[in-house]
């Protein structure tokens, strides 16, 4: 396959802050109605379920599976964090019967370099949907997801003990009509224990009704003790409100906190894109106005002119030649798919998926977009008010002709987003700051045909002045595993930075498109896949293989003292063997240096070991496979 860029020079250069210039789709000013349906979870499946498939590939690590697709209408939220032990944890929303009927927050944690069993049943207590994990300075776990009990939707909150097992239940009280649903939650405070969250009071197309002057009202809430108590609930950040606000768009708004900063990133389509910022941990608050919507208080499918938008915007839809009407009314929006993080310094950095929004007949009950628009944007406080990088990020010129090939939208699975979405970002303690988006495959295509999308990422080493060329993870060229597979869905992605390690979640799907939304994607087996990234190079550490890949075997198993590791190397490599308790923690090491093609046996002498299970990893190069093994 013909990539646009070789992986030396993807590991090698940087770009400056202008955009990656490519061309646009043909058909990019055809507009189609937004249709989108905000889903709450109580939903059930839309088509049978699927015949399973076995994973076609095994470059990464797998915390779990789902058969519910959806793992937000938005933003994703926070899903990965770091227990008192440092290893990593991974929740989602998971469902394992056809039904949806078991619908929760799955969820796994690294344990001596191996996930732990797939889970085969939700933590909660009820079903839920939207996990958010936060884990405090004492290692106290936070799950916070929203249920619908009573007639009431809740923030459910599933708590426990660092080092104990069992998760107990509570709920974030809230005084809203109808209570509050898709939270986004983060922990942070001088003291590492305050729980910051925000979430929607729901709007009247989700059964809601006008909340203090508001169709869906964003709605803050803080816990300064780990969610104990909390001492603001169903609170309206100042400028956030009713003045400026006719509506709010459901599941489309980010939070990030570091310390004392919380940052809170307001997407809604027809309304301006907003960061509001507190640096005294959630007490007083900062409104940066991003770009400014040129309609104060607009309610969809309302009338409004060209010149009440200042004209036609001739570098979107309406510099076509002979633009129709919708494409002159055109206002450059967002995809409500945006997000943020915080860096070292306490500097936010915000993305978010362009997209073209239109309505030309008022009345008819619906707006349009673009489906065929691409590019993702950026802002950092650097930048200032009602100034950003538009077009930062986009999709690869996979096949380097200059445009990007997509014969029509029904070629592009419905997501309701831009061809380049979902961003993901975190930021380390030396200044560095780390972006995964979901970007379109120009040549990657399903049998229907519908094209797949990929995980991108990049990162930046000056506080966002320059970023490196993004990599595509989902790329033969990234791992020499001749199974390599590419024709996978890849969206929803989370990161997280440990060390000199990134590591990269997201839904591995083998159709584009969401089973909810009806997209010709029926109910198939979804894994939540894992790969680690040297943060430095971006490139990959570690390259998961079943032990059949390496022959691997251990003889005899149990054993008492002596274990010997049999397994086969395909081409010369520095091999390493490593011991690791069930906890985690390593209590043996070899280094075999560099060996040669052919048939390898070694030792493993635990006679020293306490009795229990453990985890043998054999690393070979960037491939790793790991077996159990079990003293007694």
């Amino acid at each position: 396959m013909n990539k646009l860029y070789a992986i030396i020079t993807i590991f090698l250069f940087s770009y400056s802050i202008q955009a990656q210039q490519i061309g646009r789709a043909k058909a990019a000013n055809e507009a189609k109605p937004f249709n989108k349906t905000y889903y709450t979870g109580l939903e059930s499946s839309v088509e049978g379920l699927k015949e399973k498939k076995a994973n076609a590939r095994y470059p990464y690590k797998i915390a779990g599976r789902t058969l519910y697709d959806l793992q937000s209408n938005g933003p994703v939220c926070n899903r990965l964090a770091f227990n008192k032990d440092g290893n990593l944890i991974a929740t989602w929303t998971m469902a394992l019967a056809s039904d949806f009927a078991d619908r929760g927050t799955g969820y796994n944690v690294i344990t001596g370099g191996a996930w732990g069993p797939e889970p085969t049943s939700r933590i909660d207590n009820v079903r839920t949907g939207w996990p958010n994990i936060n884990v405090d300075i004492d290692g106290k776990e936070t799950v916070i997801a929203h249920d619908f009990t009573n007639n009431n939707y809740h923030l459910n909150m599933m708590s426990k003990i660092a080092g104990t097992s069992t998760w107990v239940a509570s709920t974030i009280p809230s005084d809203a009509p109808l209570g509050v649903l898709w939270p986004r939650t983060a922990v942070g405070g001088s003291n590492g224990k305050t729980i910051h969250a925000i979430a929607i009071a729901p709007p009247v197309a989700s059964s809601g009704v006008i909340y203090r002057g508001v169709d869906g009202h964003i709605l803050y809430f803080r816990s300064p003790d780990g969610g104990l108590t909390w001492d603001r609930k169903d609170y309206v950040i100042p400028g956030l409100d009713s003045v400026d606000y006719a509506s709010m768009d459901s599941d489309s708004y980010s939070l990030s906190v570091r310390g004392n900063t919380v940052a809170i990133l307001i997407q809604s389509q027809w309304s301006d894109i907003v960061v509001f910022k507190s640096s005294d941990n959630g007490d007083t608050w900062h409104k940066h106005t991003i770009k400014k919507f040129p309609l104060k208080r607009y309610v969809r499918d309302s009338p409004y002119t060209i010149d009440d938008i200042g004209g036609v915007d001739t570098l979107g839809p309406g510099g076509a030649a002979d633009p129709p009407l919708a494409a002159q009314l055109a206002i450059y929006s967002n995809d409500g798919a945006g997000n943020l993080t915080i860096d070292k310094n306490g500097k936010v950095h915000a993305f978010w998926g362009d997209m073209y929004i239109t309505d030309d007949t008022p009345g008819d009950g619906s707006s349009s977009y673009y489906p065929l628009w691409s590019g993702l944007s950026y802002w950092n406080e650097d930048m200032g008010e009602n100034n950003f990088s538009r077009n930062q990020f986009d999709v690869l010129d996979e096949n380097g002709n200059g445009t990007l090939d997509i014969e029509a939208s029904e070629n592009v699975a419905l997501y309701y987003t831009s061809l380049s979405s979902y961003p993901t970002a975190a930021a380390d303690d030396q200044g560095n700051v780390f972006l995964a988006y979901s970007a379109l495959s120009e040549t990657n295509k399903s049998a229907v045909p519908q094209h797949y999308r990929h995980i991108l990422i990049t990162s930046s080493t000056d506080g966002g002045n320059n970023w490196k060329v993004p990599v595509d993870v989902i790329n033969e060229q990234l791992d020499a595993d001749p199974t390599f597979y590419l024709f996978v869905e890849a969206v929803f992605p989370n990161i997280a930075v440990r060390g000199n390690e990134l590591h990269l979640t997201y839904l591995h799907d083998y159709e584009p498109g969401i089973n909810l939304q009806g997209d010709m994607d029926p109910i198939t087996e979804n894994e939540i896949a894992h790969l680690i990234f040297d943060k430095s190079t971006l490139t990959l550490i570690e390259s998961v293989k079943k032990p059949a890949h390496f022959e691997m075997s251990i003889s005899p198993n149990p054993s008492s003292s002596i274990a010997v590791l049999d397994f086969k190397l395909a081409k010369t490599k520095d091999v390493s063997i490593d011991i690791f308790d069930i906890n985690g923690r390593m209590v043996s090491s070899k280094k075999l240096g560099n060996l040669a093609t052919g048939d390898y046996s070694e030792s493993l002498e635990i006679q020293s070991l306490h009795n229990g299970t453990y985890i043998v990893k054999l690393r070979a190069g960037v491939e790793t496979a790991s077996m159990q093994l079990i003293k007694q």
